[in-house]
């Protein structure tokens, strides 16, 4: 493999890998499973990436905020206990700083907005820890906002108070994640939010018909609000065959079409790693995302565009979210 353009910061901007540490697992040395660990993202050449605390919506009615202080916990622990291999980023600059020590840059990130409990001051408090995105729903739809993948469509997108959490998060640089939210949800969003936003790991539904992955209208979007859209690398996004044939090319095929129609300054990469229960062939773990680079030269995009895809878009968007 060639490997990634010179100068490029590769940011993948959705990984589940806290379960992992939660359940016991040294992320600091190469794991016998899962995705993601430090010696396989720097084989990968990994820059920056988005780490999530998924809370459990079993959870639910109470308890979400205290398993997502949980995981936050572990998180920072993980970033204190490597300091020669990773750093806290709470922006774009600091993405750049980190990277140019040669170290990983790790952002915090929350999937699922009923981490909340309803309470917009759970919302600064999980600022104030250093998150800087929130998934606005899961799976799962919320007492504010419905998920594309709830068969109860509760509000009809976003509940007055729903628009208020998009506006604090802008206020406090939080940058909005659309994925997983229904389409009314997603608009009602755009309309709200002053700041680009993150559909942090999603396909393409001209590709393939799946609930979670965006259409063409909401690829164009994306683009007028200046966001991005993250290809995920979960098979069953990427095609309605069985997941064993999916492979990069699959990943590919996505991100072209994306670019087709959001243009080249809209499309990121959001792998999912240690979220999905297989990967495609090709990019099997952390190891491989010089595949991706790869795959785009073959498909004819320049240096430039790659630089763009594999980091360039997703720290652009960081930028103008959280000001910093």
């Amino acid at each position: 493999m060639k490997g990634h353009p010179r100068g490029a910061i590769v940011f993948d901007l959705h990984c589940d890998a806290v379960l992992a540490m939660d359940g016991g697992n040294d992320l600091s040395s190469a794991r016998r499973s899962g995705h993601f660990d430090l010696v396989r993202a720097r084989r990968g050449g990994l820059g920056a990436i988005f780490l999530a605390a998924w809370i459990d919506p079993r959870s639910l009615p109470s308890g979400s905020a205290a398993r997502t202080l949980a995981l936050l916990g572990e998180l920072r622990r993980f970033i204190a206990e490597n300091p020669r291999h990773v750093g806290l980023a709470l922006g774009a600059g600091d993405v750049a700083r980190v990277r140019g020590s040669g170290r990983l840059a790790v952002l915090l990130s929350i999937e699922g907005g009923h981490a909340l409990e309803n309470d917009l001051r759970l919302l600064e408090c999980y600022a104030a820890l250093g998150v800087r995105s929130l998934t606005l729903t899961w799976s799962n739809s919320n007492d504010w906002a419905d998920a594309s993948t709830d068969p109860l469509v509760t509000h009809g997108g976003l509940t007055v108070f729903g628009r208020r959490v998009v506006g604090e998060m802008n206020r406090l640089g939080m940058v909005v994640d659309l994925a997983h939210v229904s389409r009314d949800t997603f608009y009602d969003a755009l309309l709200t939010s002053r700041a680009p936003v993150f559909v942090t790991h999603a396909g393409v539904r001209a590709l393939v018909d799946h609930p979670r992955n965006v259409d063409d209208a909401q690829l164009r979007a994306i683009a007028r609000n200046g966001g991005v859209v993250g290809i995920a690398f979960y098979p069953r996004f990427l095609s309605a065959g069985p997941a064993e044939d999916v492979g990069v090319e699959h990943v590919i095929e996505h991100i072209d079409h994306a670019v087709s129609v959001a243009g080249m300054d809209h499309v990121a990469l959001g792998s999912d790693f240690d979220g999905i229960d297989c990967a495609p062939r090709g990019l099997e773990d952390a190891s491989r995302y010089p595949a991706v680079s790869d795959g785009l030269r073959r498909h004819g995009y320049s240096e430039t565009a790659v630089r763009k895809i594999m980091g360039g878009n997703a720290l652009r968007v960081l930028r103008a979210a959280t000001g910093r």
